[in-house]
């Protein structure tokens, strides 16, 4: 396999950026597929459409739950949450939800306010169980392959 370049295919065009979204990318697909398998033998009656959907809408509510209990309380802070109402709920659903809010990033947004590029180490590290190394990401980028 030495000098053969890989590509990941996904849902991202920029999942061959970098290893740390390669390896998030396949973390979820391979969510994906375990919750499938689960649905497929709980309900035999669901299409495989039917079970591809729902297990999609089970990944999406952990990806959301990682999102708003984990990371944006980091980012922007509790208090800015709460003020915001993006605070997950404790007990019962949220009735929030408004079909007729536009929900598109807008551009300005895109370009300029969500750069979180500061949150990515400058370095990847490696592990097996026989050692560790760190690798420049520079050295990564759009390098898949990279072992």
């Amino acid at each position: 396999m030495e000098g053969k370049i890989i590509c990941i295919v996904a849902g991202d065009v920029r999942v061959n950026e970098q290893p740390s979204l390669t390896s998030l990318h396949t973390v979820f697909m391979r969510e994906h597929n375990r919750v499938a398998s689960i649905l497929s033998a709980m309900h035999p009656e669901y299409s495989d459409d039917a079970v591809y959907q729902e297990a999609r809408r089970i990944v999406v509510a952990q990806i959301q739950h990682i999102t708003y209990n984990e990371f944006l309380p980091i980012i922007l802070g509790r208090p800015f949450m709460r003020a915001y109402g993006l605070s997950p709920q404790v007990n019962n659903h949220s009735s929030d939800y408004n079909a007729d809010y536009d929900a598109t990033v807008t551009n300005e947004f895109a370009a300029a306010a969500f750069r979180l590029h500061s949150l990515v180490r400058s370095d990847l590290i490696l592990s097996s169980p026989s050692r560790e190394r760190r690798l420049p990401l520079s050295n990564a980028l759009n390098s898949p392959q990279v072992n």
